[in-house]
């Protein structure tokens, strides 16, 4: 698991109480599902958790970074892109993936974790590196195995890639679109290939 907080090294003579980490987030996950952004309470997460309140905020300093790194906590595999043996293939793969992730969160759910992160830096930055940092290399690899296989261009732009990816599922959660249907992973798919597919090879007479 990669580094969920900014912990200060534990006082000379108390070792760290082992699995606290894991308990916070496992409590912070569950009174999100319970209540949301709104209902959620530092205080609340640490009783849940069996610790003191100030070993929640020497991890997390502020709530917003603590509902990120809880919601971001044991998600799925963030290689989220395998080599199925073709781009199209991988590509479908992640966004099947995707829409999985987005359709077992709950609508206001999500917006709670985008709320956060737009209230505090510092959620953002924790969220970015967590979550979406791992998912980009991700998709870099795919794009890398695909250039290498002729599939598509050199200059293919692994940013826009993302943002073609990413951003029909984000918006469609966020105006609280319940359906992600089948159509709309064919269209990234096809823009995506049409966009930066390589030139068809000629056969040699």
């Amino acid at each position: 698991m990669g580094q969920t907080s900014w912990e200060e090294p534990p006082e000379r003579g108390r070792p760290r109480r082992f699995g606290a980490d894991e308990a916070i987030l496992e409590a912070g996950r569950e009174l999100m599902f319970e209540h949301g952004y709104a209902g959620f309470s530092m205080d609340e997460v640490a009783r849940r958790a069996g610790v003191g309140r100030q070993s929640v905020y020497r991890r997390w300093p502020s709530k917003a970074a603590l509902v990120v790194a809880a919601m971001t906590w044991a998600s799925e595999s963030p290689d989220v892109f395998p080599d199925s043996g073709s781009f199209t293939g991988d590509l479908r793969a992640g966004l099947e993936s995707m829409r999985g992730m987005y359709d077992r969160s709950e609508r206001d759910l999500f917006a709670d974790v985008y709320f956060a992160m737009a209230s505090d830096p510092a959620a953002r930055e924790l969220f970015n590196r967590n979550y979406v940092e791992p998912r980009r290399q991700s998709l870099e690899r795919a794009i890398e195995r695909a250039i290498e296989r002729g599939e598509l261009r050199a200059d293919t732009d692994a940013e826009i890639v993302g943002d073609f990816v990413s951003g029909p599922f984000l918006y469609r959660r966020l105006i609280g679109s319940d359906e992600l249907r089948d159509e709309l992973i064919d269209a990234i798919v096809t823009s995506v290939t049409a966009l930066y597919g390589a030139p068809a090879r000629r056969s040699r007479r």
